[in-house]
C-alpha cells in the first residue's frame, strides 16, 4: 500500500485539508483510501499524536497522552489491515515541528512508517512568509 505523509507547515490550509479527509473518511474508504484514526488527537483532525511522541510540551496536545511510538505504529499497521486499501494518508503539522526538534528522530520516525507501507511519499504544503 502507498502512503502519503502530508507535512503541512502552519497556515498553509492544512486544517481545511485534514477536516475534509476526516469528514469524508467513509467515501474515501469506499475508494480504497484510508485516513487513519490512529494518532488523531481528540478534538482534532490530524494524526498529531504520532510525531508528538518525542515532544514533551506542546500547546495543542494534551500533556497526559500516550507517547508510546511503537504502540502507535502497531495500531496504524493493524488499521491498514482491516480492509484492502490502495492509499493511506497521514497528515500533521507536528512533523515539521519534529524536524525542528531533531532531524535524527524525524528520520527514525519516518523509517518506522516506511516499514508498514510499500511506498511512501511526503507532501509538503507551504506558502511564502509574507502571505502568512
Amino acid at each position: 500500500m502507498h502512503c502519503v505523509i502530508h507535512v503541512g507547515l502552519h497556515h498553509t490550509g492544512t486544517t481545511s485539508f485534514q477536516k475534509f479527509l476526516f469528514k469524508n473518511r467513509d467515501a474515501l474508504r469506499k475508494n480504497k483510501i484510508l485516513y487513519p484514526l490512529t494518532g488523531i488527537n481528540p478534538g482534532s483532525y490530524q494524526q498529531s499524536l504520532i510525531p508528538s511522541c518525542f515532544l514533551n510540551n506542546h500547546l495543542s496536545i494534551p500533556a497526559e497522552r500516550s507517547k508510546d511510538f511503537k504502540q502507535y505504529m502497531y495500531l496504524l499497521e493493524e488499521e491498514t489491515k482491516k480492509e484492502e486499501y490502495d492509499l493511506c494518508i497521514i497528515s500533521s503539522e507536528v512533523f515539521t515541528e519534529l524536524l525542528q526538534f531533531s532531524q535524527e528522530i524525524l528520520c527514525k520516525t519516518l523509517k518506522e512508517i516506511y516499514k508498514i507501507f510499500s511506498n511512501v511519499t511526503i507532501l509538503i504544503s507551504s506558502r511564502s512568509s509574507d502571505q502568512r
